[in-house]
């Protein structure tokens, strides 16, 4: 699944990209094999790890706001290795606590850099 984007898959239940919604995905086996399977919103989702890269080179600091309930599972560096500090609504962030829609992520890096936060839902 890893040549696909995410917006490639149509759902043959529900109406959106819930978790319990069915896709219909076709795998190659080999030769001219290929199986026909379904696999829910949820194991596509898993398949795909939202990313934020964050670009840090003009300010040492941003604020953004979560768009969805989520978690940051890790912090990878772009450019640079900075120290990365995480806020969540104004107190230290542990990796992979959950994050509610709405609040407020401040990520601070200690030299200009790009850094990506792997996140899951």
């Amino acid at each position: 699944m890893a040549s696909k984007k995410i917006s490639d898959y149509t759902p043959i239940t529900g109406g959106g990209f819930g978790n319990d919604d069915l896709f219909d995905i076709s795998e190659h086996l080999g030769s001219s094999v290929y199986q026909t399977r379904s696999i829910t919103g949820a194991e596509i989702k898993a398949s795909f790890p939202p990313v934020f890269t964050i670009d840090l080179i003009d300010a040492l600091t941003v604020t953004f706001y979560a768009p969805e309930a989520l978690s940051i599972d890790s912090v990878t560096d772009v450019v640079n290795s900075p120290t990365t500090t995480i806020l969540v609504g104004g107190s230290a962030y542990t990796l992979g606590t959950a994050i509610t829609a709405g609040q407020s992520i401040n990520v601070t890096v200690s030299v200009n850099a790009v850094v990506n936060l792997v996140t899951s839902y």
